[in-house]
């Protein structure tokens, strides 16, 4: 699969959120305040996890959703499970 095209960066996205989101994923991508933040709006958006993702990124601004996209694709563009797709 190309790292450039939009399904890579949708794949890395959601297999980053669902496999290695935590607080300390939220503050290594936003710092320790906005981390915090984030982690908290996450934990009260819901009881489903996929739920609260699509609202964690919809509540957030577009450099905020830059940084975190970034960071999927940082820890999955190695990712066999992605590139075998």
């Amino acid at each position: 699969m190309e790292k450039n095209n939009n399904h890579y960066q949708v794949s890395c996205f959601i297999y980053y959120m669902a496999n290695a989101w935590c607080k300390e994923e939220a503050v290594k991508v936003f710092g320790k305040i906005m981390g915090e933040h984030f982690w908290y709006k996450w934990c009260t958006a819901g009881e489903y996890p996929d739920l609260c993702t699509m609202k964690l990124y919809y509540d957030m601004t577009a450099m905020y959703r830059e940084m975190l996209v970034s960071r999927a694709i940082e820890v999955y563009e190695n990712s066999e499970w992605i590139n075998n797709q």
